[in-house]
């Protein structure tokens, strides 16, 4: 009898290892967004017309120099899901901050635990 027990122990063991681990490999095989994937390719010290070719379409909007800050910022919005891109460029014209984001201010795990019907 007390060998059944720790038979079924180890089995349940094994199995919550093996969800955790696939929970884990989960959240590190996560697509990023589109916004996320252009903020990484933004050349920081180029141009602005260097920035505008590696996101590869034009910005959405932005601030000229002297409105709000000093420098030029660009941003471009992703309509479907609020995700948005934000490159701040210095006096000179050259990119200094990049930026993505959610519009709703949505994290990763807020998407996930949205997955979950009970929550």
């Amino acid at each position: 009898m007390a060998g059944n027990r720790r038979r079924v122990r180890v089995y349940l063991g094994v199995a919550a290892l093996g969800l955790s681990l696939c929970l884990a490999c989960g959240f590190l095989l996560w697509p990023e967004g589109p916004m996320e994937a252009a903020r990484r390719r933004v050349p920081l010290g180029e141009g602005e017309a260097a920035v505008v070719a590696a996101v590869g379409r034009p910005p959405d909007g932005g601030w000229v120099a002297g409105q709000v800050r000093p420098g030029t910022v660009l941003v471009w919005v992703n309509r479907r899901d609020l995700r948005w891109l934000y490159v701040e460029f210095d006096e000179d014209g050259r990119a200094m901050k990049a930026e993505a984001g959610s519009a709703d201010g949505q994290t990763v795990w807020d998407q996930v635990v949205a997955l979950w019907p009970w929550w």
